[in-house]
């Protein structure tokens, strides 16, 4: 099986080629081993720390120093939680009825759900760049800071990195998130 990594341009030379064994984890996800956690809905699975998500077929490598919180039972991601309690990542992958490009739909869904939500719920959206290849926003709440990180997912979604951490982490987290961004990788049957 083939592994697409997606990395905004700037981000892409950087890249190391690594041992990606994911071909053999994701054919083990299928039986769920003994060695793996399994929800039974989609069958998502975690091995080596790497989440495998069999509904949209993609894994992450779950981060360093980050606990489990949740699986969806419907198969779109996973919630974890730093073990210190600070910080939340989510990670998920949603359908959504795209009749144009990706920049286009990702600026209507922004403008339309994202400052939606953020308004109710009191984020203030800080920067945000929207472009054809990824959507980044970043917003601050009191002591909290949220960078949310978008691609597209084949013709008809979008996959998500979210992370809300403390201020007084921001150096760390900042650090950490092109490692995770470099973690998320699509399989090459996502799309077929």
């Amino acid at each position: 099986m083939r592994i697409r990594s997606f990395l905004p341009k700037e981000q892409t030379n950087k890249t190391t080629g690594g041992n990606h064994n994911h071909a053999q984890i994701l054919l083990s996800a299928f039986s769920c081993p003994a060695h793996a956690i399994c929800t039974p809905s989609y069958s998502q699975t975690i091995v080596d720390n790497t989440y495998i998500n069999t509904r949209f077929h993609y894994t992450f490598t779950l981060p360093e120093g980050f606990n489990v919180l949740s699986e969806t039972d419907n198969g779109d991601g996973i919630r974890l939680e730093a073990k210190d309690g600070k910080a939340v990542l989510s990670v998920w992958t949603h359908d959504i009825a795209r009749t144009g490009s990706f920049l286009s739909e990702i600026r209507q869904y922004f403008d339309r759900v994202i400052k939606e939500w953020a308004r109710t719920r009191n984020w203030h959206i800080d920067t945000s760049d929207l472009n054809d290849e990824y959507a980044i926003w970043r917003a601050t709440k009191d002591n909290k800071k949220l960078y949310n990180f978008t691609i597209p997912y084949c013709d008809s979604g979008m996959t998500n990195i979210s992370l809300i951490y403390d201020i007084s982490e921001e150096q760390y987290y900042a650090a950490l998130i092109p490692t995770l961004i470099k973690s998320l990788k699509m399989l090459s049957k996502a799309c077929q």
